[in-house]
């Protein structure tokens, strides 16, 4: 290994949830507050989903861990949830360039 490069830790157990049965998650949602929950062993990202109140259908990007993941997958002790919303409108696409003069006014 180089010696520049670091070794990333693992997932870390979300500190409000000390022992128990099942996996340990903590989900994160765009302007919310970070819940951290247990789950059963072998639960899937869909069921994790629906107990914190997030809809499966469409309009979010979810991710496990930084990765993208299918509904079905059995979520393990440590995993982090982030459900980011798509964003949605702007202007239409301009069929000529625009140009944009910028001024910067130092103090």
């Amino acid at each position: 290994m180089v010696e520049d490069q670091k070794v990333r830790p693992g997932p870390r157990r979300p500190r409000d949830i000390k022992g128990g049965e099942g996996a340990a998650v903590r989900l994160v949602q765009l302007g919310k507050q970070i819940q951290s929950f247990r789950v059963p062993e072998g639960a899937t990202l869909e069921q994790a989903l629906s107990m914190g109140d997030i809809p499966t259908k469409g309009g979010m990007d979810i991710r496990v861990n930084g990765k993208k993941v299918a509904a079905s997958y059995a979520l393990q002790d440590g995993d982090l949830i982030t459900v980011v919303p798509f964003i949605r409108g702007g202007a239409p696409v301009a069929s000529e360039p625009i140009r944009v003069k910028v001024y910067i006014d130092y103090l």
